[in-house]
């Protein structure tokens, strides 16, 4: 009977190594060094020997020396000093950066049609390196990329590098930096054309920046896209130039359309402060005719304010930017101040250009009313409502600061098919700004409004100016101030990150609605509040207090929301 006897061999022991460096204060070098240190040492066996903690000490300079090079550091000099230590292996790092090596010549040539391209010319003008400085090859490299993205951009498709090239002399030590790069032909925009629709190519030509015999521009291209997307006809718009069937310099573009879905409905649930308990269902109905004509319906039902609304869409002039609406609705309305039934009509022509937008609408209004403890009353108006609004925001998507400022001017007169003559101006100020350091949102917002009319109970309670709310002065009932001639509010509020997207608030809302003195009973509330910052809004839980109220009440109140 024979026995095998074997001597287990003992584990390696984990000998953890950490490094500290000295002689190097730019942050960028620094980073850059310790990434190179870091992958080096990512490259160890796992666990390290002694031997290998030695190996990595007495290779390291080497790799720091290559390190600082990038940044015209041609004569470094590194040292190491291994020291054990109770943790494992300490590794100290003392580097000389030297003499940073200078850029003494250039030769900076383009060739091709784009030699008299003011791009180019630009290019040239702004090179990230010039003489006297010190070589950075990231800013050659840039430059490079640079070079290639602007042709790709301005459809020099045969573009290429004749050569690129940094010498350098130690002996000398100095750096000359050669780039030479023909452009070639630029071509241009050719004929354009659409993946299947159901819309007229003349329809969609009327989205394209360009014309076929331009000069390419990927800018162009892109703002037709764009444009196209704008549409809400389209869930995804793809342009391509096809370089396959160039010819004489002639690139054709196609656009890959997906259409949104013909038919659209909408359902919602929800509960608001001003509103109640409320409900909503719509429907969209797209590919009316081949010109992106739509129809829209929507119910909308709650406690206090309840509609139905149809509009007929139809593309403008522009109709990236402009529309036509042929709208009808009927209304509801149960508030503190008074009731109203109602049915509408109006006609809206809607154009906007860059940051503005305005609107020009001749309204049609039939509404049975009353006003608190007055007696109902009914009334037929025929009056024009021009809407002009100017909004700047930040990063659409997460504003961080921004301003919107909306003015609408309405009237009518008794000698123009209406019952009553009277005159409205409004104005909407809105604005957001975030301390960065902090996380900190400071947002302001301003309503004023002025009604000239003989009679305040002549207006329709539908045209009435009135504040309190959610949105308007917290503290206070959905329409609960007013009605008067005069409006006049305010709200400050502060916004805090604690966590994640949300936010500790606290605000003061100060509002009054009057025909004389209105200054003299300001109606004010004040609180804390949570808010939460989402991609689709803000959505915000106030506590407000009604302190110019004598008996001062507490009110819970919940908005969602864009605050611009």
């Amino acid at each position: 009977m024979f026995s095998v006897s074997a001597c287990a061999q003992p584990k390696k022991p984990y000998i953890p190594i950490t490094f500290q460096i000295t002689g190097i204060q730019d942050e960028t070098i620094q980073k850059n060094v310790i990434s190179t240190l870091e992958n080096l040492r990512a490259r160890l066996h796992t666990p390290v020997t002694n031997e290998e903690a030695k190996h990595f000490a007495y290779k390291s300079p080497r790799f720091i020396e290559d390190a600082v090079k990038p940044y015209g550091y041609f004569n470094c000099q590194a040292k190491s000093q291994l020291l054990r230590t109770e943790k494992g292996w300490l590794v100290k790092f003392q580097v000389t950066l030297g003499r940073e090596l200078p850029i003494t010549g250039m030769q900076i040539e383009i060739h091709g049609a784009g030699t008299s391209d003011p791009e180019f010319i630009k290019w040239k003008k702004d090179l990230p390196f010039k003489i006297g400085q010190t070589l950075n090859t990231q800013n050659y490299e840039k430059a490079k990329i640079h070079l290639y993205n602007l042709a790709t951009k301005r459809g020099y498709f045969q573009a290429k590098m004749i050569k690129n090239q940094i010498q350098i002399n130690l002996a000398r030590y100095q750096a000359n930096i050669i780039i030479i790069f023909n452009t070639g032909p630029r071509y241009r925009f050719g004929e354009t054309t659409f993946s299947k629709t159901p819309f007229y190519t003349s329809y969609l030509n009327k989205f394209i920046t360009y014309q076929a015999g331009e000069y390419y521009n990927a800018k162009k291209l892109a703002a037709s896209q764009e444009r196209l997307v704008r549409s809400n006809a389209f869930d995804q718009v793809t342009p391509k130039p096809n370089l396959k069937a160039v010819e004489n310099n002639v690139v054709p573009i196609h656009f890959s359309l997906i259409t949104r879905k013909s038919k659209e409905y909408t359902f919602g649930l929800g509960y608001g402060t001003d509103t109640g308990v409320r409900g909503t269902a719509g429907v969209i109905l797209r590919h009316i005719g081949h010109s992106g004509q739509r129809f829209t319906t929507l119910l909308r039902a709650s406690q206090t304010n309840s509609s139905l609304t149809a509009k007929y869409i139809i593309p403008g002039v522009d109709p990236a930017n402009d529309n036509f609406t042929i709208g009808a609705g009927a209304s509801n309305m149960n508030q503190a101040t008074g009731n109203a039934h109602n049915v509408k009509f109006g006609l809206t022509y809607l154009m906007a250009r860059g940051n503005w937008s305005q609107s020009l609408t001749l309204a049609y209004l039939n509404e049975r009313y009353n006003i608190t403890t007055l007696p109902f009353t009914s009334t037929e108006l025929v009056y024009p409502i021009y809407d002009l609004k100017y909004s700047n925001i930040v990063t659409p998507e997460h504003p961080r600061k921004g301003i919107s400022i909306a003015m609408q001017l309405t009237g009518a007169r008794k000698s123009i098919l209406s019952e009553t003559n009277f005159f409205q101006a409004q104005a909407h100020l809105r604005t957001l700004y975030t301390i960065s350091e902090t996380h900190t949102r400071l947002l302001f917002r301003s309503d004023l409004g002025r009604t000239d009319i003989a009679n305040i109970v002549n207006l329709p309670l539908s045209l009435q100016l009135f504040a309190g709310g959610s949105t308007s002065v917290r503290g206070y009932g959905y329409n609960s101030i007013g009605p008067g001639r005069n409006l006049v509010v305010a709200s400050t509020e502060i916004q805090q990150k604690v966590v994640g997207a949300f936010y500790l608030a606290a605000f003061i809302d100060a509002g009054t609605v009057g025909d004389n003195n209105i200054f003299n009973a300001i109606n004010a509330g004040a609180g804390p509040g949570i808010a939460w910052i989402s991609e689709i809004g803000s959505m915000e839980l106030t506590y407000a207090n009604a302190f110019t109220q004598n008996n001062k009440p507490w009110s819970l109140q919940f908005t969602m929301g864009a605050v611009l």
